[in-house]
């Protein structure tokens, strides 16, 4: 409901059409997550939040396993990469069977080069 050019949150009782005035509309996060904590992280069930980190924590299931993200820190180009062989031995083109694929980890720029064999030479 807008009142005075602010937006109110409101609460109509429906038996005698009374107006409960709840909280403006720029601080319903605030109230929502006060309430949250106030009923003791009840979760989503009471009072709709999935933002909350306690909460988040709280809900990981037993036996599954955290992913814990390490970024990969590189200095420079060329210094650190990923290398992935494709193997093309079902359609080659020509004397190439393979394409070698390097992505350099500090610009994320990909090389190709297409390979005759596995060796490393």
């Amino acid at each position: 409901m807008e009142k005075g050019r602010i937006n109110r949150l409101i609460i109509v009782n429906q038996e005698d059409n009374q107006i409960k005035y709840v909280c403006a509309y720029e601080n319903l996060f605030d109230e929502i997550d006060l309430h949250h904590k106030q009923v003791g992280h009840g979760g989503i069930d009471k009072t709709f939040i999935e933002l909350c980190y306690g909460c988040q924590q709280k809900n990981v299931k037993d036996g599954s396993k955290k992913v814990v993200v390490k970024p990969i820190v590189s200095d420079g180009f060329m210094h650190r990469g990923q290398f992935d062989l494709i193997d093309f031995q079902s359609m080659p083109d020509g004397l190439y069977k393979f394409i070698m694929h390097y992505q350099d980890h500090h610009n994320k720029l990909s090389h190709l080069c297409p390979l005759c064999s596995k060796e490393a030479r």
